[in-house]
């Protein structure tokens, strides 16, 4: 039987960016009349960083209310289905397969790209339940132009702006958050978390006229400066769960971590830490993080080695990324940056002379950090690195956590 996986690449190719917004514009006027006939309530995360974790929270939310909730969000960890759920439930192989057997005439009519093809079937698979009450989107990429924005949403969020994807969505940060607040709609919901005051007064002058109900969360100091992207996430996701319920939710300590937020895995005497920080700001806000001192314990989060590698970027962003992490000394002993196979991934090449370049300006690199090409070879070294952190992309953590789990039967998730 074919997988999920072999079956979206013989139907669309890989996962790319194709735009081409109003193509898609009757293939989704069906889905809005269901939509509006049964008062379906929308709820859209976008941002550059923080949406994936806004939309798991909220997810952990809505299991205390008896509200059925069907979520898409991208990219995923390990399986292609965790993009799609049903009360936090992933869609199964055959459902899925099905769903895309369905799908040949609106592939040949409206020419779907891959991520194009898996929205198309999570509306369909919401379609296919019997009651659904809110459908929780995640933004792949910008907002105005994302295939989620073909929906008018009842509550939106902008969790954060950095520069990513300037290529697309524009070279400053104001032209990239104008994208984002595409998915805002009229008459309804929006709530930010934008620490620079000059993107507030960006999204105000945006909404002057649109009778927005706009809640900023820096403004009305429910979030600060020195809160981290986990508490500012959290209060993102609780802004727009208070407008649909007055449940008691789980407190941030409460909610374990999702898959590559946070997640906990050990292989005998060694546990590793996946974190996803696939950008500059992210990898500096989860510096940040992981310098902070813990309340409880009085530590910081020490790492034996960070091991890192990175999707196709540009030879500067990789550097600064390297160079945010290099910089805090006391996060780690040593830095290991390798290379994964992945249509989207960074070259052996690139990396390595990467590496070499950043060792050649300063030399007090040299012993804090090591190019290694295959990153499987870390779990045969005889060394005293028990305890790791992996980060970069996501599509690398996503390798990382594949291999774990197939080179031993100790791997155990926590």
């Amino acid at each position: 039987m074919q997988t999920v996986d072999s079956l979206l690449d013989d139907l669309t190719g890989k996962e790319f960016f194709k735009g081409g917004f109003d193509r898609l514009i009757p293939m989704a006027a069906p889905f809005k009349e269901w939509i509006r006939q049964n008062d379906l309530k929308i709820i859209t995360i976008g941002g550059t960083n923080g949406k994936g974790e806004t939309v798991y929270y909220l997810e952990q939310f809505f299991k205390v209310t008896p509200l059925n909730v069907v979520s898409f969000s991208s990219p995923h960890i390990q399986s292609v289905n965790e993009r799609i759920k049903f009360n936090q439930k992933e869609i199964s192989d055959e459902t899925f397969i099905d769903l895309l057997e369905d799908s040949y005439f609106e592939i040949e009519i409206f020419q779907l790209s891959y991520y194009e093809l898996i929205f198309l079937c999570f509306l369909k698979f919401a379609k296919s339940k019997k009651k659904v009450d809110i459908l929780l989107l995640e933004v792949g990429l910008g907002g105005r132009l994302d295939a989620v924005n073909l929906l008018d949403t009842d509550y939106a969020a902008i969790t954060s702006i950095s520069r990513d994807h300037q290529e697309i969505l524009g070279k400053n940060l104001k032209d990239i958050l104008n994208e984002k607040l595409g998915i805002i709609r009229n008459d309804k919901f929006l709530v930010t978390c934008l620490e620079q005051s000059s993107l507030r007064s960006v999204v105000k002058n945006k909404i002057k006229n649109l009778n927005i109900d706009y809640f900023d969360l820096f403004a009305s100091d429910v979030v600060k400066k020195e809160d981290h992207y986990k508490t500012r996430n959290y209060q993102v996701a609780k802004a727009i769960f208070n407008q649909l319920s007055m449940c008691t939710i789980p407190t941030l300590e409460e909610i374990s971590p999702s898959k590559g937020r946070g997640e906990l895995m050990t292989l005998g005497i060694r546990s590793f830490i996946f974190i996803g920080a696939h950008n500059v700001d992210g990898i500096r806000k989860m510096t940040q993080y992981l310098s902070t001192v813990d309340s409880k314990t009085c530590e910081t989060k020490v790492f034996d080695i960070i091991v890192i590698s990175f999707s196709k970027r540009t030879e500067k962003e990789i550097e600064q990324c390297l160079e945010i992490i290099l910089q805090s000394p006391c996060l780690c002993k040593e830095v290991i940056v390798t290379a994964f196979s992945h249509y989207k991934a960074a070259t052996k090449i690139e990396i390595e002379d990467l590496v070499k370049n950043l060792i050649t300006r300063n030399s007090n690199y040299r012993k804090r950090i090591r190019f290694v090409e295959n990153f499987d070879k870390l779990l045969t070294e005889e060394n005293e690195n028990n305890k790791i952190l992996v980060t970069g992309s996501y599509y690398f953590i996503g390798e990382f956590q594949q291999y774990l789990k197939s080179s031993s039967k100790g791997v155990v998730s926590i």
